[in-house]
């Protein structure tokens, strides 16, 4: 008989709470995300899920509950040492250095690092994004959205993330690169790479995630097995076009 308790989540956010100014945006949210295991969070405009993001990662600090990562409460901790805590946000709109050549983008990627695998991390960054080892010395301002965004997501991976948050990966991309992205997560997925995805597109989201939460007006309203919630009927009227 096997006595040994299970691991922990990675991360474990328990009943917070943020304000904006006398707004109340995020209400009591508790979630948790397995470690090597993709967990979705999605909901409508203005649900809240980008705000959550952001507590998570300090950027947005909760006021009340408590932020656990890695077994650490990190609750209010600054962005620059939750990053080097191992917890990265790839925020949405990209935010990649226009005036930085694709390369200088993703060795900044690595600026918390000092190890001798960087250089293989960032040709590690061009197989998995071979558009990046074209534009290697391209100024990033000059990129495509679509390419902006893979370069976004190489920058972040590039810090040997923990735990990647992504927020909107595929926000107003065409068709045939939502797609990449999508494989893209699935190829990190199938080497373990835990992540929580914050994604419009709730369907892709959900035929990919191990685990998923439906974010409604600040509140946790569902979550569970994805396939369940595909099926499920508010589900798919609210956000699948059901």
């Amino acid at each position: 008989m096997n006595d040994k308790a299970p691991d922990p989540p990675l991360l474990e956010v328990q009943n917070i709470d943020v304000f904006y100014g006398g707004i109340h945006a995020i209400k009591n949210v508790s979630l948790a995300v397995p470690r090597g295991q993709l967990t979705a969070l999605i909901g409508a405009n203005g649900a809240g899920k980008t705000t959550t993001l952001k507590a998570i990662c300090g950027l947005q600090p909760p006021r009340n509950g408590m932020v656990v990562f890695d077994r650490q409460n990190i609750t209010g901790f600054a962005p620059h040492r939750c990053v080097e805590h191992g917890l990265v946000l790839c925020p949405e709109g990209r935010r990649i250095f226009p005036d930085l050549t694709v390369d200088e983008n993703l060795a900044l990627g690595a600026y918390t690092r000092n190890d001798a695998e960087i250089a293989g991390d960032m040709q590690g960054m061009r197989d998995l994004f071979p558009i990046l080892k074209e534009r290697a010395t391209q100024l990033a301002g000059t990129l495509s959205g679509g390419e902006q965004q893979m370069l976004a997501l190489g920058r972040a991976l590039m810090s040997r993330p923990k735990l990647l948050m992504l927020d909107e990966p595929s926000l107003g991309l065409a068709p045939l690169i939502i797609d990449r992205i999508f494989e893209v997560l699935k190829e990190l997925k199938s080497r373990r790479v835990t992540i929580l995805l914050v994604e419009q597109n709730a369907r892709k989201a959900l035929e990919i995630a191990d685990h998923a939460y439906v974010l409604e007006t600040g509140r946790v309203v569902n979550q569970g097995d994805p396939k369940i919630l595909l099926r499920d009927d508010t589900v798919m009227k609210a956000y699948l076009g059901g």
